[in-house]
C-alpha cells in the first residue's frame, strides 16, 4: 500500500525549557539529582531536534523551537537554529500555550502543525511521519499517547477549531492523553491515534526508554550513552540478570475484567512487567487497569495495532501476549522461561481449554466448547488465545503483527516459525466461551475453517467480511 502524500509546508513545532539544573525535568531530578536531570533534558532535547530534523527533510517541513525563553543558550543544533525558528510560548498554562503556537501556525501558512515535545528521545521518526501522513482522508488530527497518560504529540491540520480547544485539559496527569481524545472527539474532530511512545518524566521511566533505544526502535545516540553509563554505574554485579518477561494484555470494554487479569499475571513471580494496551474503551478499563498497577497505553482500535503497542513499550527480554478473558495457569511465566532456555526456540504457546462462564447449563455446549480445543494441541500454528510467547528480539526481527483485520495471530506465528522452532507447552490456559456460547455452531465452524482458507489465499479482510465479532 502506498503512502498518502503529507500535506504541504507543515510546521513541527517542539517545545521545549533551557536544560538548566534546578529549573528542568523537576521530576527526574527528584530521582537522580539536579545536574543528570539538566544533562538528560540537554541529550533528549539534542536528539530529539536530530530526529525532527531528519523528518523534516523528507517532509519539506519546517521546524521551530517553541520555548519559554528564545534568547538562550540550548545544546548543540539547536542553537544553531536561526532566531526566527525560535518562538515564544506565550503566557498562561500551557493550554493557552499550545493555542497560541497552533494560532501562529496556521497563521504563518501551514497545511498541518505538529506540537512535540522533547520528553520522548525513544520515539522512532516513522512514527512521527505517520503523524501527517494519516492527516487527510477523513482525518483532521493525529495524537499520540505515552505511556505515563499524557500525549507525546499533536497535530493538527486548519479545519480543527482552536478557541478553547485545551481549556480545562488536566495536564501532567494519567488522564491527560484520554482527556485530549475526548476533547477533540467531543468537537466532531477526526482523529487518528499513532502509535504509542515511553516517554521520560521519572526516574522509573528510565529502563523503559533504554530498553526501547537498545533495541532500536528510536534513534537517539545522547540519550542512550548517558542511559548505558548510568546503568553500568548502578550495577551491583557484572553478573547477566536473569531473563524478564513482560506480559501484553490487549483490551477494549473489558472493565469487569481486567483488574483480575492484571492482579493474576501480577501474582506470577516470573512476570515482571504488565502493559495493557486499551483501545479507547469507553467503560472505564484504562482506569480499572491502572490502578491494579499495570502500565497502561491507549493506542488505535485493532488487535495487531494494540499488541505491537504494547510489544514495541516492553522493557521484557521475552514477551507473552494473554488476552483479557484468559486465564494463564499458575506456572505460565517459569514455564515460557524454561521453553526459551533452548537457543534454538523463539516461542511457542500453550494449549486452550474453553469454559462455561457465563453459566449456560446446556451439555452439548460444553462438549462444543471442548471441540473447539482440539485444535491446540494438534495445529501446527497457535491461535491467540492460547497465550503465545515469544523472545523480544524474534518479535522485532519478524516485524511484529501484520497490519491485518484477522488471522494475524497465524500470520506471526508463522513468521516467527521461519526463524526457529514454536514450542506447545501442554498446560491449560482457561478461555471464555463468551463469544462462543452466542454463536456455538458458528464459532466453531469459523474455528476449524478460517485457518485452512487462510491457507488456501483467502484473505483477512475477505475473511473478516464473514466474520462476525461478537462480544
Amino acid at each position: 500500500m502506498s503512502e498518502r502524500p503529507c500535506p504541504r509546508a507543515p510546521v513541527i513545532t517542539l517545545y521545549a525549557k533551557p536544560p538548566r539544573p534546578g529549573e528542568s525535568k523537576t521530576r527526574l531530578a527528584a530521582g537522580v539529582g539536579d545536574v543528570l536531570a539538566a544533562r538528560l533534558a540537554s541529550a533528549f532535547l539534542e536528539d530529539t531536534w536530530e530526529s525532527l530534523a531528519a523528518l523534516s527533510a523528507s517532509l519539506h517541513a519546517r521546524v521551530v523551537l517553541a520555548t519559554t525563553d528564545t534568547t538562550a543558550t540550548f545544546p548543540g543544533a539547536v542553537d544553531l537554529a536561526p532566531q526566527q525558528d525560535r518562538w515564544d510560548q506565550g503566557q498562561g498554562g500551557l493550554g493557552e500555550r499550545l493555542e497560541h503556537i497552533f494560532t501562529r501556525g496556521f497563521a504563518e501558512g501551514a497545511d498541518a502543525v505538529m506540537a512535540v515535545g522533547a520528553d520522548a528521545p525513544a520515539t522512532a521518526v516513522t512514527s512521527l511521519k505517520s503523524a501527517f501522513t494519516e492527516l487527510g482522508d477523513g482525518v483532521d488530527a493525529t495524537l499520540g499517547m505515552s505511556v505515563d497518560g499524557g500525549f507525546y504529540q499533536l497535530t493538527l491540520s486548519p479545519q480543527v477549531p482552536l478557541p478553547g480547544l485545551f481549556d480545562g485539559i488536566p495536564w501532567s496527569q494519567p488522564t491527560t492523553g484520554r482527556a485530549m481524545l475526548d476533547r477533540l472527539l467531543a468537537r466532531e474532530v477526526r482523529v487518528a491515534l499513532t502509535a504509542p511512545s515511553a516517554d521520560i518524566d521519572t526516574a522509573d521511566d528510565l529502563p523503559r526508554a533504554l530498553a526501547c533505544l537498545r533495541r532500536g526502535l528510536g534513534v537517539a545516540p545522547r540519550t542512550l550513552a548517558l542511559l548505558e553509563q548510568g546503568r553500568r554505574a548502578g550495577s551491583d554485579s557484572p553478573s547477566p540478570s536473569a531473563p524478564t518477561l513482560t506480559a501484553i494484555v490487549p483490551a477494549l470494554n473489558e472493565a469487569p475484567r481486567i483488574a483480575a487479569q492484571v492482579r493474576r499475571l501480577f501474582a506470577d513471580p516470573a512476570i515482571t512487567e504488565v502493559i495493557v494496551v486499551d483501545g479507547q474503551s469507553k467503560d472505564g478499563t484504562e482506569e480499572a487497569a491502572r490502578a491494579a498497577g499495570a502500565t497502561v497505553v491507549v493506542s488505535a482500535r485493532g488487535r495487531s495495532n494494540q499488541l505491537n503497542a504494547g510489544a514495541r513499550l516492553a522493557s521484557g527480554d521475552n514477551l507473552i501476549f494473554v488476552h483479557a478473558d484468559c486465564e494463564l495457569p499458575a506456572s505460565a511465566g517459569s514455564d515460557v522461561l524454561d521453553a526459551l532456555v533452548d537457543p534454538a526456540t523463539v516461542g511457542g504457546a500453550f494449549v486452550t481449554w474453553h469454559v462455561d462462564d457465563v453459566q449456560s447449563g446446556r451439555p452439548i455446549i460444553k462438549r462444543l466448547l471442548h471441540l473447539a480445543d482440539v485444535r491446540s494441541r494438534f495445529a501446527q500454528v497457535p491461535y491467540g488465545d492460547q497465550a503465545i510467547f515469544c523472545r523480544t528480539s524474534a518479535f522485532d526481527r519478524v516485524g511484529g503483527y501484520p497490519a491485518q483485520p484477522l488471522m494475524e495471530d497465524v500470520e506471526f506465528s508463522q513468521r516467527l516459525r521461519r526463524h526457529g522452532k514454536l514450542v506447545r507447552v501442554n498446560k491449560r490456559v482457561l478461555v471464555s466461551g463468551r463469544r462462543f456460547l452466542k454463536r456455538p455452531i458458528y464459532y466453531t465452524a469459523a474455528m476449524h475453517t478460517f485457518p485452512w482458507l487462510y491457507r488456501f489465499g483467502v484473505t483477512p479482510e475477505q475473511l473478516k467480511s464473514i466474520y462476525e465479532n461478537v462480544r
